[in-house]
């Protein structure tokens, strides 16, 4: 299985005046080779590149954010040292120890004689900013930033106002700063917003998607499981090396005692890592408020209105706190693609999700070592609340994915969504209605259902399905050649798979949605 092995230690030293002949020429350095133990970031890395290779003069800035343990750490370290740049993780400290840690590290990376005195970070950023020496850039990483900013509130706008004044001038230097508080990291952009401002890169290390991280883990060959997985531990690299030491389910009959030995383990790390992702935010607000809100949505209670009612809170209460959480990427805000219907909130990461509707719940039971008991009992809340949402959001994102291929044309937008059929008195819930603009109207090109269940999907979906197009059709909500795709965890009866038209409906397997 691939593996993300962290490197400790000081990086090879490049300091250009005494060592220009250690630094490849410019030219040579467009692309530098992505290292064989970086798994995936393709895209990543490309533009990390081409940042810090850019031709233009004077220093540029960009901002790498995201949540804890995607990556962002080794990606940079490993830029750095193919690059050779400078590479300096903060410690948590006081200003006046950071400074001098700082100092430390130009001394090293530089060969310097004595270790240069920094009382001020204003000082501190002169020295960053000429330490290329040469006419050719020079990658300079502060990692752990909103560490620095929690003892130097004004940091950010210290730097900035720095990287502005050298912007045509000087010493080419690409400054590339780091963290997983997303609200520390957004005072950068607020500055990178400004019409003026050189700081052009704002570059999101995201989860892995779920084909990324089935093949991380070697799971190809058990789509189930790697499913299941994701559902609980997402798309993050670092969950899977670092907080559960790579162990993973040996089969499908081995999930229920994995669940037991890792994820709801006392001892493993991962029990609370979603504690400390919320943590993480020094401007969260009130953090108790924000749980409650997350357990609501877990339970279904998914509007501002219902959220609202179930937490004895007025619309505005709750307004504020959720943007604010939209913000730090923690939920989403999804529309229905064809009703004006109140807008739903969805958690955008599985591990918070599995925290809201199964560890905070019986947080003094796991603390005690009684695992299996838990896991017994929340069997519902695992295939309701865990399983069957996060398999609609993949079934989600694998109809974006394929947009195109399926209709000919991107998608507007995908949702669930509600068809009245008041000739038969009923109402038909949709699962994904995926929707596009043609002639200035919205229609549903793609009409489609996830199923979670243990049990093959059969005609009696497909049927289903079929109704609800022509029904959506008879509207004139619907094209009339709409595709129908169904989701099927557990694989589809033979009837279905003999019967189904493959040139009007998609059936997708566990594999297909595993690899996707």
């Amino acid at each position: 299985m691939g593996q993300l092995r962290k490197v400790h230690g000081a990086l090879p030293v490049r300091w250009p005046p005494p060592a220009l002949a250690l630094r490849l020429p410019l030219q040579a350095l467009a692309v530098w080779q992505k290292p064989s133990d970086l798994y995936g970031r393709d895209r990543e890395w490309e533009t990390l590149c081409d940042f810090v290779s850019d031709p233009c003069p004077g220093a540029r800035l960009a901002v790498v954010r995201g949540h804890r343990r995607h990556g962002k750490s080794i990606l940079l370290r490993r830029l750095s040292a193919a690059s050779g740049g400078f590479y300096h993780q903060a410690i948590e400290g006081t200003q006046s120890e950071q400074l001098q840690d700082l100092a430390h590290a130009i001394t090293r990376f530089a060969k310097l004689p004595d270790v240069p005195s920094f009382p001020t970070w204003r000082q501190a950023l002169n020295a960053l900013l000429v330490l290329s020496g040469t006419d050719e850039p020079l990658a300079i990483v502060l990692d752990e930033f909103p560490l620095l900013v929690a003892s130097a509130p004004e940091l950010p706008t210290l730097l900035h106002d720095a990287v502005e004044e050298r912007r045509t001038r000087g010493p080419r230097s690409r400054i590339l700063v780091c963290g997983s508080s997303l609200s520390v990291m957004a005072s950068m952009l607020t500055y990178a917003a400004r019409p003026d401002s050189e700081s052009r890169t704002d570059l999101i290390i995201d989860p892995f998607t779920c084909g990324d991280t089935t093949r991380f883990m070697g799971l190809q060959d058990r789509p189930d499981v790697a499913i299941k997985v994701h559902a609980v531990c997402g798309g993050v690299p670092g969950h899977y090396t670092d907080l559960l030491a790579e162990d993973l389910p040996r089969d499908g009959s081995d999930f229920n005692e994995w669940m037991v030995r890792g994820p709801l383990c006392v001892n493993r790390p991962l029990l609370h890592e979603a504690a400390r992702l919320l943590d993480s935010e020094p401007h969260l607000g009130d953090r108790a408020l924000c749980l409650s809100i997350l357990a609501a949505i877990t339970d279904g209670e998914n509007t501002t209105e219902r959220i609202g009612r179930r937490l004895a809170r007025s619309l505005q209460g709750i307004a504020e706190p959720l943007s604010l959480l939209a913000h730090l990427r923690i939920v989403e805000r999804r529309t229905d693609p064809l009703r004006v219907h109140p807008p739903s909130w969805h958690i955008r990461d599985p591990l918070l999700r599995f925290y809201a509707a199964v560890l905070r719940r019986d947080w003094a039971r796991l603390e005690q070592g009684l695992a299996d008991r838990v896991w017994h009992d929340a069997q519902d809340a695992w295939r309701n609340r865990i399983l069957g949402p996060h398999v609609h959001d993949l079934a989600r994102a694998w109809i974006a994915r394929y947009a195109e291929a399926l209709t000919g044309r991107p998608l507007r937008t995908i949702g669930p969504t509600e068809i009245i059929d008041r000739a038969g008195g009923k109402t038909y819930r949709i699962d994904l209605a995926g929707v596009r603009t043609e002639e200035g109207r919205d229609h549903v090109a793609v009409v489609g259902e996830a199923r979670s269940w243990d049990r093959p999907v059969s005609m009696s979906e497909l049927e289903r399905l079929s109704r609800i197009r022509h029904l959506l059709a008879r509207q004139e909500h619907a094209l009339p050649h709409a595709r129908l795709v169904l989701f099927g965890f557990s694989g589809f009866t033979a009837e279905l798979l003999q019967n189904a038209d493959p040139a009007d409906v998609i059936l997708v397997d566990p594999h297909a949605l595993a690899a996707s």
